[in-house]
């Protein structure tokens, strides 16, 4: 609890999609990284980042339409969060705590398998695609940290679920 207000609660993904449609039916596939973000906590940096990837199904409502796109979907994927603890040398202690004179960088990993349901309107001239996401996320994981292939039992646990939103640009082919 004492971490919560070190990091901002909003998390900013850049994110690069490529959709295909046919009949209506929209398949879009979105490959995400999280901006990183760094505090302080005592003699520690702590450093936030991630990515993921997600795969989406939806069905354009207004297929008929020359300009309007309103698709509500339901996407799987994957996405990790990453926190890198760089232990200053001013907190290590003795070779007895493993410390022998650098820094200590300790990994953390978060991996969370998700449910998607989200919808989009867009606009469209010619090739030119302007719209707004918004949606919940569902993280149907184990909220539990890692450090390599180990299941943290005690610390801190973290859910990718919530809702989002987003605007995007695009570009059709």
């Amino acid at each position: 609890e004492g971490y919560t207000s070190l990091l901002t609660a909003t998390f900013q993904y850049c994110e690069f999609a490529v959709s295909a449609t046919k009949n209506g039916w929209v398949n879009t596939t979105v490959l995400s990284v999280l901006r990183p973000q760094s505090t302080y906590a005592s003699t520690t940096e702590w450093t936030i980042d991630g990515y993921g990837l997600k795969n989406s199904v939806g069905y354009d409502i207004f297929k008929e339409s020359k300009w309007l796109d309103v698709i509500p979907s339901l996407g799987v994927g994957f996405q990790q969060l990453n926190a890198l603890a760089v232990e200053l040398p001013d907190s290590m202690g003795s070779l007895a705590q493993g410390y022998i004179g650098e820094e200590k960088h300790t990994l953390y990993t978060n991996p969370a398998f998700i449910l998607d349901f989200n919808g989009v309107v867009g606009l469209h001239s010619g090739k030119f695609n302007l719209g707004a996401k918004a949606g919940y996320i569902s993280d149907i994981s184990k909220k539990r940290w890692r450090t390599g292939d180990q299941l943290l039992k005690t610390g801190a646990t973290t859910s990718l679920s919530g809702f989002y939103q987003s605007v995007f640009v695009g570009w059709k082919f």
